[in-house]
């Protein structure tokens, strides 16, 4: 029997590989917690660089702020300049992504009203959420003013052409070995495929020369179990006659 015809993927499957090869950086709107002090969001060309900054922002004593901000860029770089006015602060930097939480920097007290706290670091996992974690959980009696300039810098627009290449570069060679993979076991599948038909296809002439034999062989005994009925009344009456004294 021909084989089925082999269906195509589904466009949702289609769709979420493509889409993976054509990734690029995205505009997302800034939440009320981005726009704290004086922050000032993303430009709206994802290709430029997107600043968020707030100034003399209170943190009351006891209290934790967060900062949270989005990276949709793969290899941007976060570049972030912390002070605060009179006291030091407990300053930590941590990147969520698909429920998962990284340490970035471990939140640890630092004389920010000392001297400007500086950092610089790449994200590569994108989408992803920096969260600048401002802690004043271990005063209650202080409230701190935190001021801060967080910057997002994405690579350049030629960058993500080049990656966009790469990856569709990679995939391409990958789908190509999978194909020459899978010609080779359905090739390998529709010879043993077309042996088992031959096979099955000569049983069945097999059987069904058998079925013929079989109902010969059950004539021939049906017509011999009547002469043998026959015979054997023709050997009884035989019997009885020459017992009778028939001369």
């Amino acid at each position: 029997a021909a084989a089925a015809a082999p269906a195509a993927p589904p466009p949702s499957a289609l769709a979420a590989f493509f889409a993976e090869i054509d990734a690029g950086p995205l505009v997302l709107p800034a939440t009320d917690a981005e726009a704290d002090g004086d922050g000032t969001g993303a430009s709206g060309d994802p290709y430029d660089p997107s600043t968020y900054s707030g100034k003399a922002v209170p943190v009351g004593g006891g209290e934790v702020l967060d900062v949270p901000i989005p990276v949709t860029a793969a290899d941007s770089v976060v570049t972030y300049e912390v002070t605060t006015g009179k006291y030091d602060v407990g300053f930590g930097v941590y990147a969520e992504r698909m429920e998962e939480e990284m340490v970035v920097k471990e939140t640890s007290r630092v004389g920010s009203h000392k001297e400007a706290v500086t950092g610089k670091f790449l994200v590569q996992s994108v989408p992803c959420m920096l969260v600048f974690a401002f802690d004043n959980s271990y005063s209650w009696m202080r409230e701190k003013q935190v001021t801060y300039t967080i910057t997002v810098t994405p690579p350049a627009e030629e960058h993500h052409k080049t990656e966009r290449r790469r990856r569709a570069e990679a995939a391409l060679a990958a789908v190509e070995t999978d194909l020459a993979e899978l010609g080779a076991v359905a090739t390998d599948a529709r010879q043993r495929r077309d042996l088992l038909d031959a096979e099955i296809r000569a049983l069945q002439a097999k059987v069904e020369q058998g079925l013929a034999e079989l109902e010969t062989a059950a004539g021939e005994e049906e017509a011999a179990e009547g002469k043998i009925v026959a015979g054997s009344a023709k050997k009884e009456g035989l019997e009885t006659r020459l017992a009778g004294g028939v001369q």
